[in-house]
């Protein structure tokens, strides 16, 4: 009976440890072999990184209305005062920890898109997080848009680091049918695990794994496929620590999750094996009560990250081939709540940043009093935000990848 990888790894048969993220890492099985040193830093590729603020931001408290008084009426504990508030027009202004992102826009180089939505509003985490990381509104295959552009774009197998995830499991947004990109928690820990009872042993242990994933299959259809499988994943492992080796940076990163994600990033980055996209996420925005501190601490994670990162793309060299897009699953409602928080609402404010993008304002921010049923009217599809990404800065066929046609936003120089 033919059974492909896809089948095999969805019905749990594969089961190996490479350091912290191998799980998730070999349950979408890459597949891949040792690619040679001289092949590693040779692509220039066009790189899109993107920022998931997981939770549910508050965008109203991110992209300021401060000239509304609507605004204060509706929030007299969390509006942020007009003399924090990090003005970037006459109408709207920037959270008060979002200084890197302010010095960033004000060089021409952050695109702040308003209103950001699509009809018919999921106000469920999960049902939401599925519509923006499959970039489909309708029924979830458990496919990304990302992914589906790796599945277009990808030729060739020993590209491993095409895309990537920092984290401890693959993103559903970088899922994809034929792609399969790797999930890593941080390069020390990407590694082949051996018992650490024995390290003095540990060449001779890696050296039996290998030799036991090259036996003589006779022709049995599933030995060739765990043997394939273990070895991909041991050559992806070591290839990552030689692209780490030698990055060198006199930027700061914070030591915090997403600094350290970012950082890895970098690492890969500025590696030069062809990351076109990368994927990390910072939790902790779903603030329905004591929303104040809390979300100042994340937005200031979000903008000294992405600030620390495209600083040091710009000292790499990498200024004009990186762009970072930052999204969250949903906003938060008009009105504050009893709590001293906000609850699930639908349009947000979403952040394009990076030396190739025509900074400025775009979109329309959403009334604040003709709302619906309490939340902000969308004013921008966020598929077009994905478009002109996918169009204009990636050069994909985004048409197909959205399986729709949507307006470039023009955000991309």
């Amino acid at each position: 009976m033919a059974i492909s990888r896809r089948d095999l790894i969805r019905n749990g048969l594969v089961a190996l440890s490479v350091g912290a993220a191998s799980p998730h890492f070999l349950l979408r099985a890459v597949h891949a072999a040792p690619r040679p040193a001289e092949a590693l830093r040779a692509s220039a590729a066009k790189s899109l990184i993107v920022v998931e603020m997981a939770g549910g931001n508050d965008g109203i408290n991110t992209l300021i209305p401060f000239a509304s008084e609507t605004y204060y009426r509706a929030r007299p504990q969390l509006a942020i005062q007009r003399a924090e508030a990090l003005a970037i027009s006459d109408e709207v202004a920037l959270h008060p920890a979002m200084g890197r992102i302010k010095e960033l826009y004000d060089r021409g180089m952050v695109a702040a898109i308003q209103g950001v939505g699509y009809p018919d509003f999921n106000f469920s985490h999960f049902r939401a997080m599925e519509i923006y990381r499959s970039g489909d509104t309708g029924i979830y295959n458990g496919i990304g848009w990302l992914g589906r552009y790796l599945d277009a774009t990808v030729k060739a197998k020993d590209d491993l680091f095409a895309g990537m995830v920092v984290a401890n499991g693959v993103n559903p947004a970088m899922a994809g049918d034929h792609f399969h990109t790797p999930a890593i928690a941080s390069a020390p820990a990407y590694q082949l695990a051996t018992d650490p009872r024995y390290n003095g042993d540990r060449t001779n242990r890696l050296n039996a794994f290998t030799a036991l994933n090259q036996v003589d299959a006779n022709n049995r259809v599933m030995l060739p496929l765990l043997e394939d499988t273990a070895n991909a994943a041991y050559a992806s492992s070591r290839e990552l620590q030689e692209l780490v080796k030698g990055y060198n940076s006199s930027v700061a990163y914070a030591n915090n999750g997403l600094g350290n994600s970012l950082k890895l990033m970098a690492q890969v980055v500025t590696a030069d094996v062809g990351l076109n996209v990368g994927y990390v996420t910072v939790g902790g925005f779903d603030t329905h009560s004591g929303q104040a501190n809390a979300q100042r601490t994340l937005l200031q994670q979000v903008s000294d990250g992405v600030g620390a990162f495209l600083e040091d793309m710009e000292a790499h060299g990498w200024g004009e081939r990186v762009i970072v897009l930052v999204l969250s699953e949903f906003g938060r409602r008009v009105e504050e709540n009893g709590s001293q928080g906000t609850d699930h609402g639908s349009a947000q404010p979403w952040f394009v940043a990076g030396r190739p993008v025509k900074g400025g304002l775009y979109g329309a921010y959403p009334s604040l009093t003709e709302l619906d049923n309490k939340n902000l009217r969308m004013t921008t599809d966020f598929r077009s935000v994905y478009a002109t990404l996918l169009r204009g800065w990636l050069g994909a066929d985004a048409a197909t990848i959205l399986k729709g046609n949507f307006p470039d936003l023009g955000f991309v120089a």
